[in-house]
């Protein structure tokens, strides 16, 4: 039986470090940093990556790997993202479509990776979005890829939604936040996957606040009003957190029972998932916390490999 086991595993690692691989990144927010780790892993052990396919966070880090940018220069300009850099890129347009027009993501994306167009990208990529109006997946793969990573990226209601080919089209992890599915339509080889979409633990930027009154409070305690019954010293409950975080945290709610779905529909090849405590709050962004969510992704994927047989 170990026989058998050791030549499927030599097999299987030829393949891989021959054919290459195809890689999926899931959506995930702030998660997505994990990706970048992933890739770093699978490029310092030479596995060739063919293709790429990505959703919201996963393009982004998808578009800037198959562009050709060196993972270390991903690596250090990811670093010095915080939350002020992620805000400046919207500009507020209420009460239209969504809170922040965005139109500074293209720029951004524009000036910092490049190659700009598809046909362009050193690797093979497609980017997944949604398509408001029907709410089909929409895989891009043609044109301009700071305008597809903009649709891909577009959070409904914080962000304008994109029109591309006359399509209105939203954040790809409604429909396919991991795309695998998207990959097998389109490469017939080895699929590795980077899963966003953690078991869902509690939030640590979510909390309760307890207050009472200040006034009343006081008067209460005074000996002569303590027994005063129409003053009632309630304590009054509110939640403590940004507006941001509840919404990140309400996506991940929905993108968890999405994967559980697809994940036993469209399975892929080998499979490493970002560990719950990888998810920073927006408050808590900053360059010791990134990097440790990379090295997290490339410790957990060199795991993978070897379990693989293919370290």
């Amino acid at each position: 039986m170990n026989i058998i086991r050791d030549l499927w595993k030599n097999r299987f690692r030829k393949r891989v470090l021959t054919e290459g691989v195809a890689v999926a990144l899931g959506s995930g927010g702030l998660k997505g940093f994990f990706h970048i780790g992933v890739l770093q892993a699978l490029d310092e052990a030479g596995i060739p990556v063919r293709m790429i396919a990505g959703t919201s966070a996963g393009a982004i880090a998808g578009c800037a790997y198959a562009a050709g940018i060196p993972i270390k220069e991903i690596i250090d300009f990811a670093a010095h993202i915080n939350m002020g850099s992620i805000f400046t890129l919207g500009n507020p347009v209420l009460p239209k479509s969504g809170l922040l027009k965005a139109s500074s993501v293209i720029d951004f994306l524009r000036k910092n990776i490049k190659p700009n167009h598809f046909i362009e990208m050193k690797i093979p990529l497609y980017i997944i979005a949604t398509d408001i109006m029907t709410g089909e997946a929409v895989v891009l793969h043609e044109g301009d890829v700071p305008l597809a990573v903009r649709a891909s990226v577009s959070v409904p209601a914080v962000f304008e939604p994109v029109i591309i080919n006359n399509r209105i089209l939203v954040d790809g992890g409604i429909t396919e936040n991991l795309p695998v599915h998207t990959l097998r339509q389109h490469w017939k080889g080895l699929i590795f996957a980077s899963s966003l979409t953690a078991p869902l633990a509690p939030p640590s930027d979510i909390l309760i606040k307890h207050s009472r009154k200040p006034l009343i409070h006081f008067i209460k305690s005074l000996p002569v009003f303590s027994s005063v019954p129409w003053l009632e010293d309630t304590e009054f409950q509110s939640v403590e957190s940004h507006w941001a975080a509840i919404l990140l945290r309400a996506w991940d709610i929905m993108a968890y029972e999405n994967y559980s779905v697809k994940i036993k529909q469209f399975p892929p090849d080998m499979l490493v998932t970002v560990d719950s405590e990888c998810n920073p709050g927006l408050d808590e962004l900053n360059e010791e916390s990134i990097l440790k969510i990379i090295a997290r992704g490339k410790e957990k994927t060199l795991i993978c490999l070897k379990e693989a047989g293919v370290l």
